[in-house]
């Protein structure tokens, strides 16, 4: 059964894996193979680990998020008034696929009609990762009934109460980095360190809204017109980011000697080539 899109992206297919590239190699000092497997990353050490560690994501226990922060004790919402586990195993009872023994796309799709908001939004990454999910689109039975006793959370009403709480840490940078880290974790394959390129573009252009980020739609236009690059990774996606907070719309102040990932040296060249004007 063909995965539905929650939150913009499905699953990626399972033959992207490998080296986008192969043998080309970076640069930069700091990114020896910034085409293709592991690299420093500047969120924490070891670089793009499997967010999966050794278990499966469903039945049993949730997976971990490799060197991504765990999401910080949520804010209680006015209203909070205690937590019943029951109540949350009824929920995820109601929510869950017995095949999948998780629930699934069409789940999540269900819990976005009840809390009136569209499976697209943001604000269901922010849930998925204060659940810790481990995959994109899933809740196991663990990471759903534990992360919302974490947030207090037992009833539909208590978790729209607490959608402005998840809206406000989207704009908050220090725990938007660690979810836009996440998005990334969750959204490739199992034991890949890569993202597939169209899922990569589809989450930036969900995710980097606004004019804190002026880059992402000649960036996204690159990715397509590129032939070099088939997928990004980890130490790409979190640059990218930084990229659009530090780097002037006229692209003054971008070094390409310093530690910025190739991928971003050849956007840089692509659009001045192009003359690109950022608005």
């Amino acid at each position: 059964k063909p995965h539905q899109r929650v939150f913009g992206a499905s699953r990626a297919p399972a033959t992207i894996g490998g080296a986008c590239m192969g043998g080309k190699g970076s640069k930069k000092q700091r990114q020896p193979a910034s085409r293709g497997g592991g690299t420093s990353s500047p969120y924490g050490s070891g670089g793009p680990t499997s967010p999966y560690g050794g278990g499966s994501s469903y039945g049993g226990g949730s997976g971990s998020r490799g060197s991504a922060s765990p999401p910080p004790e949520p804010t209680k919402p006015p209203q909070d008034e205690g937590c019943d586990r029951v109540k949350i195993e009824a929920l995820y009872d109601r929510l869950a696929s017995a095949e999948d023994q998780a629930i699934n796309p069409d789940g999540i799709m269900q819990l976005c009609k009840e809390l009136e908001v569209p499976p697209e939004d943001p604000v269901m990454l922010a849930l998925s990762w204060h659940l810790n999910a481990a995959v994109n689109s899933y809740f196991s039975r663990i990471e759903f009934v534990d992360g919302l006793a974490k947030l207090r959370v037992d009833t539909i009403s208590k978790l729209k109460a607490q959608l402005p709480v998840f809206r406000q840490e989207l704009t908050d940078i220090t725990k938007f980095r660690e979810i836009y880290k996440y998005a990334f974790l969750c959204s490739k394959e199992k034991d890949a360190k890569i993202l597939d390129l169209e899922v990569a573009t589809t989450l930036l252009q969900l995710l980097l809204v606004g004019n804190s980020y002026p880059f992402v739609e000649s960036f996204r236009t690159f990715l397509r017109e590129q032939q070099s690059y088939k997928s990004i990774n980890l130490d790409q996606w979190v640059s990218f980011l930084e990229f659009n907070r530090t780097v002037r719309k006229d692209f003054a102040g971008y070094d390409e000697t310093s530690a910025w990932p190739v991928l971003l040296d050849e956007y840089v060249e692509w659009a001045k080539e192009k003359q690109i004007k950022i608005a």
